[in-house]
């Protein structure tokens, strides 16, 4: 077996030229547009890659006798799916509660860098820390370079964490440390006493939407217009920022459940093969009958925006209508499911009355 294993690695440094094929998890941390992005992979070719320094679940991985070019597509799915995870990791990340004015000023120039806005103000963030909010940081050799920020809400009655930003510095995005910085929010906000976070995150965002719903295991039923009005930065000009605004019960697990009575939304292909929703008027007619409905969006929204803003203010309009309907009629929204190829990914919305789900008053 080891001299099948060597044969097979020499087999495949002579086709590519390499030494060794390596493994990298990565896991793209956030967006100005939402709290966090979702998985990313990479097959690095021809060289030894260099370890992500942060406490990634994933690491750095050989697999010089698994990986091969030509049987990358069939094992696609296996690594979407975190088969190949290092569950121990590499613990280079440092993950600090803020409470200080000095480091509060810290994270005001992080804002700078990540948003390129005018960051919050230290006196509302050292109000809110001191009163029930949370201030994480991620520091790397003792540098800032991540940020959880969180208040306390309320409403009829019931407190709950808001979780407003998340950010990671340029050069430490793709390595995890998002993920990070918002399982270590989770758990203290459980030693706060918090059973519930909430935030926003923009709909179109798939990548946002895999980690939030499929991943951290949010639900949502709640879309606001244009959520936080006009914005002119690179992520959200030009279109009304719309968001779901998420639900994440940290204190149980909601199970999906499966149903034959299903119904996916229809789209078409345009030029380039670009995806288009079709008539939405006629797709929800009588959608109310399925248990589970599908709901396409697109892969790559950002490229599709610099491509075509007309074709991606229709994606706009025609989603808002097609999850506010759902939403009316009972409908969560729990999952995102990708799609190992093709220019879509889809929402899964089931009827809450089957998951048993207690939503939040808003």
């Amino acid at each position: 077996m080891k001299n099948e294993k060597k044969n097979m690695t020499e087999s495949i440094a002579k086709d590519f030229s390499i030494v060794n094929l390596n493994f990298i998890q990565q896991k793209s941390p956030t967006s100005v547009s939402g709290e966090m992005n979702a998985y990313w992979y990479s097959i690095q070719w021809g060289f030894k890659p260099r370890l992500n320094k942060v406490k990634a679940s994933g690491g750095c991985h050989r697999f010089p006798y698994k990986i091969y070019r030509a049987e990358l597509d069939k094992i696609w799915p296996q690594i979407r799916q975190g088969e190949f995870d290092n569950k121990e990791g590499i613990e280079m990340v440092e993950i600090r509660t803020l409470q200080t004015i000095q480091e509060l000023q810290f994270v005001q120039e992080l804002e700078k860098t990540v948003w390129g806005m005018e960051p919050i103000p230290v006196h509302q963030t050292i109000t809110a820390v001191k009163n029930g909010g949370l201030m994480l940081g991620a520091y790397v050799e003792d540098k800032l370079v991540g940020v959880s920020y969180s208040f306390p809400g309320y409403a009829n009655g019931n407190t709950y964490l808001c979780s407003h930003l998340l950010g990671v510095h340029p050069d430490y995005q793709h390595k995890g440390i998002g993920r990070q910085l918002k399982e270590e929010q989770k758990e203290a906000a459980l030693k706060l006493g918090y059973t519930m976070m909430t935030w926003t995150y923009d709909p179109l965002e798939s990548k946002n939407a895999y980690l939030n719903l499929s991943k951290l295991g949010g639900i949502c039923s709640t879309y606001v217009e244009n959520c936080y009005g006009d914005m002119d930065d690179s992520l959200n000009a030009g279109l009304p920022t719309d968001r779901f605004k998420l639900e994440w019960w940290i204190d149980r697990h909601f199970v999906i459940p499966k149903s034959e009575k299903q119904f996916s939304i229809p789209f078409e292909l345009v030029q380039e093969s670009v995806p288009k929703l079709v008539d939405v008027e006629s797709a929800l007619s009588g959608i109310e009958e399925n248990d589970i409905v599908f709901v396409p969006v697109p892969v790559f929204f950002q490229e599709l925006k610099q491509k075509d803003k007309l074709l991606v203010i229709d994606w706009r309009m025609k989603t808002r209508k097609i999850f506010q309907t759902l939403f009316a009629k009972g409908y969560v929204a729990v999952a995102l499911e990708r799609q190992q190829a093709g220019p879509v990914h889809f929402y899964k919305l089931v009827k809450q009355e089957l998951m048993g789900v207690e939503k939040h008053a808003n």
